[in-house]
């Protein structure tokens, strides 16, 4: 971003809070959520948790995926 662009206020209402959590909680075990859409339309390609979880190039062993990070720099 460039720090040429000013800055736009925005409004806030304190009142009515955001809070996403309580609908993602319920989404969770269902097959509402989609990981790794091809597209962000109704015909994604995506997959499904159970799918995600019982692919072994994903998850080697189900329900577990470890990333391995390394530094590059010297």
């Amino acid at each position: 971003m460039s720090s040429l662009l000013p800055f736009i206020p925005v409004r806030v209402n304190t009142e009515k809070q955001v809070w996403i959590w309580d609908t993602l909680r319920q989404a969770l075990d269902t097959d509402e959520l989609v990981y790794f859409p091809q597209e962000y339309s109704s015909n994604h390609r995506g997959q499904t948790k159970l799918e995600v979880v019982n692919n072994g190039r994903i998850c080697a062993v189900p329900g577990w995926s470890v990333g391995l990070v390394e530094s590059l720099l010297e």
